[in-house]
């Protein structure tokens, strides 16, 4: 099978896929101003801190522990939009790891009686695309508009991100 690089039958698909994972880029990248806010530190220290580490998990545990100590009044608000992001993250790691899998778009090839090609064939429709997740459990199929979900709830992590470190600032 040879599948079209243009993409040229299913672009929608592969746009959700982008805008899922740029989204989501945008939600991590959102997380340090909170920090910053907690601790009312200079930009310089938090992305010293920030590069320093790698992995979601550890900048919203640096997160929290900044909150706990410069914000403590914000630690339930932060909670809530630290599972926000963990589970758009998890979400995100489905996408990102999944396999792109095309079918359909072949050719119907007519037979007389008696099974020979009249020499008459058309298009069975276009290719379709789907996104496939290997479980424990066999293959997970992933929809364009669970794709499209993901992307939307990391723009909400990320603009709730926004709000915390903004909230926090504005209390002092």
């Amino acid at each position: 099978m040879q599948i079209d690089l243009r993409a040229a039958s299913y672009p929608s698909l592969l746009e959700a896929v982008g805008l899922a994972i740029i989204q989501c880029h945008g939600m991590e990248q959102a997380i340090p101003r909170v920090f910053q806010a907690a601790l009312n530190t200079s930009t310089t220290f938090h992305v010293a801190i920030f590069e320093a580490t790698r992995g979601l998990e550890v900048h919203l545990k640096v997160t929290e522990a900044a909150v706990r100590e410069g914000a403590p009044a914000f630690v339930s608000q932060w909670l809530e939009v630290a599972n926000l992001v963990r589970a758009t993250a998890g979400r995100r790691g489905k996408v990102a790891h999944s396999g792109l899998s095309v079918y359909g778009g072949g050719l119907i090839i007519e037979l007389d009686d008696d099974g020979t090609p009249t020499g008459f064939a058309r298009r069975a429709g276009p290719p379709v695309a789907s996104l496939l997740k290997a479980t424990k459990q066999g293959a997970e199929q992933i929809t364009e508009a669970e794709v499209r979900e993901v992307a939307q709830r990391a723009l909400e992590a990320q603009q709730a991100l926004a709000t915390l470190a903004s909230d926090i600032v504005a209390s002092r």
